[in-house]
């Protein structure tokens, strides 16, 4: 006989199933600020985030999201909450569509809310305001920021100071447009731009220098695109007796090792060793244009330097006087770098032969040879040398590796030998 269930038994036992934990996995959220780690200025020394603004003219304080990183979809915008209200302006929100700054996700666009201030009644350039502000999310998630106004008559603010821009377009030989805009208490007369950028190893070596000069009106947009050179970009904007400055950086991308294999094996298919440009690339920068490191106080991706401090420099290890493309173009460095070991062969194809020529019995060299002798040139410049011509048992001469008058060079060539391509060793 099945036993009976009252209805009172049967709501206990649906409320108590129901009470019971449901074991989901949740993909944990993560947050990001608009622009990544960079903030709009300096720090002040109460933490709070100096940032300076135009009278009657919005200016950008922050912008936040949250977001599922495995998934690259969005949690949420969060909303704005004002701590402490501006006594001199007031604020605003928006929705902007932007990617990550942190490296997250690239690509994807995610819907950022930020934060806005303007500056509305008269005072004299120079006056602060002040704005507390908790962003926060229905999860939780929440970022509590202060923000000291400095009003201004003039601020540029495009591009922002600590702003990072890479080479990771056109084959990782360009950036993306660089915006230059600036605000003005004046709307009708025109700003004037100086933007110059500045490149030098750590060492101060391969010094480079380019500025860029033209005009805008207030608010309006000039647009740049740095091609085969970074370094450090120093922007002032001038109207009448105000200016502004701010500085940013261009530097390296991350370069697949399939695009240099693709260069460089172009450069040298038909050698004896099709692959030896990549091995003495593989040698000479562990096949990397760029490396990190800290410049200009930010850590990026920079020109790989020589432990000297940059005489030589890039994936081929070129002197670093050959110009600003050598430190920030592969394809110039790769270039520039065959030629010069095409140069070494033409030597060494001469050398071989004047020697096959006045040694009778000797036999005649072979690319790989040339190549070997073209290599230990490479490394020490043609002074030395990789084969000499000795005495046989039987007086017969032949190719002799001349470890003792070259040990330099011979080990150098015979290092390079050893590298699988873009997987440096020692020797």
């Amino acid at each position: 006989m099945v036993p009976r269930i009252s209805v009172w038994q049967r709501l206990f036992t649906a409320a108590l199933i129901a009470s019971l934990p449901v074991q989901v996995w949740a993909e944990p959220a993560a947050v990001a600020r608009l622009g990544g780690p960079r903030v709009q200025a300096e720090a002040a020394a109460d933490a709070a985030t100096e940032v300076k603004v135009v009278l009657n003219q919005p200016a950008f304080l922050s912008g936040w999201v949250e977001y599922y990183p495995a998934s690259c979809t969005l949690d949420s915008s969060g909303t704005w909450t004002i701590d402490k209200a501006p006594a001199d302006g007031s604020t605003s929100t928006a929705i902007l569509e932007d990617t990550l700054g942190n490296g997250d996700c690239p690509g994807v666009e995610f819907p950022f809310n930020a934060l806005y201030y303007t500056w509305t009644k008269t005072a004299a350039n120079g006056a602060k305001d002040r704005v507390e502000a908790t962003w926060s999310t229905p999860d939780g998630g929440s970022e509590t920021q202060s923000f000291i106004l400095v009003l201004e008559g003039l601020v540029i603010t495009d591009p922002s100071t600590g702003d990072a821009f890479t080479l990771d377009e056109s084959n990782y030989t360009q950036t993306d447009p660089v915006s230059y805009t600036a605000q003005a208490g004046d709307t009708s007369t025109a700003i004037t731009w100086s933007a110059v950028l500045k490149y030098a190893t750590s060492g101060h070596r391969g010094n480079f220098s380019s500025t860029l000069s033209f005009s805008t009106q207030p608010e309006a947009t000039q647009t740049e695109t740095y091609t085969s050179m970074g370094g450090q970009i120093t922007a002032t904007a001038t109207q009448g007796p105000l200016t502004d400055t701010v500085t940013a950086t261009v530097s390296g991308a991350s370069i697949p090792a399939s695009s240099y294999t693709s260069v460089l094996g172009s450069l040298y298919a038909s050698g004896a060793t099709p692959t030896l440009l990549e091995q003495i690339a593989t040698y000479e920068s562990s096949y990397a244009q760029f490396t990190a490191r800290a410049l200009y106080k930010v850590s990026a991706l920079w020109p790989t330097e020589s432990y000297d401090g940059g005489s030589h420099i890039g994936l081929m290890q070129v002197a670093t006087t050959g110009g600003i493309g050598l430190a920030f173009d592969y394809n110039q460095n790769a270039q520039s770098g065959a030629t010069l070991f095409m140069g070494n062969l033409g030597i060494a194809t001469k050398r071989l032969n004047s020697l096959y020529k006045a040694n009778k019995g000797l036999t005649a060299p072979t690319g790989v040879m040339i190549e070997d002798e073209a290599l230990s040139y490479y490394n020490v410049g043609t002074g030395p040398r990789y084969w000499i011509v000795t005495k046989g048992t039987s007086g017969v001469p032949q190719w002799t590796e001349n470890t003792a008058g070259d040990p330099q060079g011979t080990a150098y060539a015979d290092c390079v030998r050893t590298q699988v391509v873009g997987s440096r060793s020692g020797c």
